[in-house]
């Protein structure tokens, strides 16, 4: 029996979307063995679930991979409960961060705190390393399969690494379809301005980061914006490399040290090409994901569990409104989520079609559950926006990656931009503003292209651009690619 050794650094992140390739694989008579990064509480019990499904699953144990970051999403909400006030929270972990950010400036002259940096980095990426090499020893797969990441120091490179060294088939399962360099560029330019990414990325930030600069330019970028950044602390990226766990190409997202990397669609291989990826690397072969989705398409049965989940007549068609994690993520204050939450929902409501909210997986649907009795309608916490899209009349968004899904859909798609992320520099615009899609920034302009939206939709059944088939195709490559891979490493 062969053995796939997929590791899963996101956790239960990366296992929503690809859930369906461990299936296929076991499925196809493969051996599976799973490792999942513990991002959440959800990460020991999907791993439990995979076991019993006959997996050999497991979370990387602590003190190896990424620290937990993603929170859990409710499975329900009960309707009898009473609706509380949108809440708000303090401001206790802003101003530690301000706090943090002084005492690093106060310390910057002496580069104390970078030489404590560089030994912390350092002796993690060798931790990482040694359990990578350890599990590869005792799995000894057939093939390794590693979710999308972009990192150095961490737990993917080291199995990237450890793979290489054993001369075994190495495939990247994307799990976005955003890939490329010019994604990367735009988001250090969002999490710079943010402040979701800290300023010792900038070149200039202290004399050590403008002589690693001088002396690695190609760990540089300049922003649309105009810094030249770094894409991690400059400290981080020199203890991984010293570590052996650097990043081929270190701006380039997905790593080209894969044998093949699997994309959505022609958007993501646009993407790639464009960046430089070598062409022979790149298969489309459709987003896992919706597989099911566009199997069960038709069937009457989940239809009817989705009309009555999300309180809409089956066949009747609604807005999905796609809710943004501006408080959550930590790039705005509550006062300001919830003013433009206030605005969004004004804009979205008396249309004379149903409403449903989709949130992000860092919203809590508690804080959220007033809007069904304010607003007057439905938080959908069992579906999730892929499923909802086939089903809906028009999306409305902000800037997201499910954006794309517009197009696979075929869907009429408004896009409200508060916090004006697009009409900055054109890559932004290019990557999450789909061609024919509505701008708004006031409930008032958001109200009339919702309008407009619904007034040309179409009303017949959702066509989309990808066959049932991407988990087919992943695993037909893989097989296809086993013998030949084998073959080299014995000549």
């Amino acid at each position: 029996m062969r053995t796939a050794l997929f590791v899963l650094s996101t956790g239960h992140v990366a296992l929503r979307e690809l859930r369906p390739v461990l299936e296929r694989f076991r499925a196809g008579g493969w051996r599976v063995v799973v490792r999942l990064g513990a991002s959440g509480p959800e990460a020991p019990s999907a791993a439990a679930e995979l076991s019993s499904e006959g997996m050999d699953a497991a979370v990387i144990p602590p003190g190896v991979g990424y620290e937990a970051q993603t929170a859990a999403v409710d499975s329900g909400i009960d309707p009898d409960e009473a609706t509380p006030a949108p809440p708000v929270r303090d401001a206790q972990a802003g101003a530690r961060t301000v706090a943090r950010e002084a005492l690093k400036k106060v310390l910057r002259p002496v580069l104390a705190h970078r030489l404590v940096a560089f030994w912390r980095y350092y002796r993690q990426a060798l931790r990482n390393r040694e359990w990578a090499d350890r599990l590869v020893d005792e799995i000894a797969p057939d093939v390794v399969l590693l979710n999308m990441f972009h990192s150095v120091g961490e737990i993917d490179n080291a199995v990237q690494r450890a793979a290489r060294r054993a001369r075994l088939p190495l495939f990247c399962l994307t799990n976005a379809p955003y890939v490329g360099e010019a994604i990367q560029l735009v988001s250090r330019m969002n999490h710079l301005q943010s402040g979701m990414a800290g300023p010792d990325i900038r070149a200039d930030y202290d004399i050590l980061n403008r002589l690693l600069a001088a002396l690695f330019k190609r760990w540089t970028r300049q922003l649309p914006s105009g810094p030249v950044v770094f894409y991690w602390d400059p400290v981080r990226i020199l203890a991984a490399n010293l570590a052996g766990l650097g990043m081929n190409r270190l701006w380039l997202k997905p790593s080209v040290d894969f044998d093949k990397v699997f994309v959505f669609g022609e958007f993501s291989r646009t993407l790639l090409l464009e960046a430089g990826y070598p062409r022979e690397k790149i298969v489309v072969a459709g987003q896992p994901l919706l597989d099911d989705i566009l199997r069960l398409q038709g069937d009457p049965v989940r239809q009817a569990d989705i009309a009555s989940h999300i309180g809409v007549p089956r066949g009747a068609g609604f807005l999905l409104v796609n809710i943004e994690p501006s408080f959550e993520h930590n790039y705005a204050s509550a006062a300001d989520h919830w003013t433009h939450f206030h605005e969004l929902m004004r804009a979205c409501v008396d249309h004379g079609v149903a409403v449903v909210l989709s949130l992000h997986p860092l919203c809590k649907p508690e804080d959220y559950r007033f809007a069904e009795a304010q607003y007057g309608l439905r938080i959908s916490t069992r579906f999730k926006i892929h499923e909802l899209y086939p089903l809906c009349t028009v999306s409305v968004s902000f800037p997201c990656s499910t954006n794309v899904l517009a197009l696979t859909f075929e869907k009429p798609l408004v896009i409200y931009d508060f916090y004006r992320v697009l009409e900055r520099d054109p890559v932004t615009d290019r990557l999450y503003w789909p061609a024919g899609a509505l701008l708004g920034r006031s409930d008032k302009a958001l109200r009339a292209h919702i309008a407009a939206a619904l007034a040309t939709a179409k009303r017949a059944a959702a066509t989309h651009a990808q066959r049932e088939n991407a988990c087919a195709a992943i695993l037909e490559t893989v097989s296809a690619e086993l013998p030949r891979k084998t073959a080299a490493a014995g000549a």
